[in-house]
């Protein structure tokens, strides 16, 4: 579909495995309210997680990190949102199994201003971006000072000043979700530098180019 970036989700397992899942629970995925966290990676692989958005993708297995930079990396960036703050040994190992992969082709991103904090004491290389939905002049003003990649507002909340203070500091601006094409082209114009989509043929079809440029 001509996307330059995939953003995912992931979630640390009992036995120390990052994986890709949005959700806390399996209960989309039949597994009830059992909590990722709390499961090995054998006993995530015991259910399937395509079905719960269509029979088309019934069966497909979940992925680790390490199986999802292989599939995605060599054709375009990745940004992952963690959603397992953990302790830092927990996160170093995150880091860890990105170390061989191109840093300019990864976004470490969550909406948890002390996770970030913690990767950056960890290994300052990575780049991050915050995620928010409110208090969008401080968080901006923040992510600049801690000297973040990138800024990921939600569309509700960007405006052309928010852009013009993240430009100021030298971060980028990637707003999310945004599925309207006219929509993005207004982001655009007021200094977004890319979009998160559900949809991202929309998107390719505008001669300019509307995806996150990392």
């Amino acid at each position: 579909m001509g996307a330059d970036c995939i953003e995912t989700d992931l979630r640390l397992t009992k036995d120390g495995v990052w994986v890709v899942i949005h959700d806390g629970t399996l209960s989309r995925h039949g597994g009830k309210n059992r909590k990722v966290e709390n499961l090995s990676l054998a006993e995530l692989r015991q259910y399937e997680y395509g079905s719960w958005f269509s029979e088309e993708f019934r069966g497909e297995p979940i992925l680790t990190l390490d199986e999802a930079c292989d599939l995605v990396l060599p054709q375009a960036a990745l940004i992952l949102d963690m959603k397992t703050e953990g302790h830092a040994e927990s996160l170093a190992t995150c880091l860890g199994a990105l170390s061989s992969r191109a840093r300019d082709r990864i976004i470490i991103s969550s909406f948890s201003f002390l996770l970030l904090k913690a990767l950056a004491k960890i290994n300052s290389r990575f780049r991050l971006g915050y995620l928010f939905k409110n208090g969008a002049g401080w968080r901006t003003w923040l992510a600049g000072r801690n000297r973040f990649y990138s800024v990921h507002p939600h569309r509700r909340v960007f405006t052309p000043d928010l852009a013009a203070q993240a430009h100021e500091r030298g971060m980028k601006v990637f707003v999310w979700t945004v599925n309207q094409p006219q929509e993005m082209r207004e982001l655009l114009r007021g200094g977004a530098d890319g979009v998160f989509t559900d949809f991202p043929q929309r998107a390719a079809k505008f001669p300019e180019r509307l995806m996150p440029q990392v």
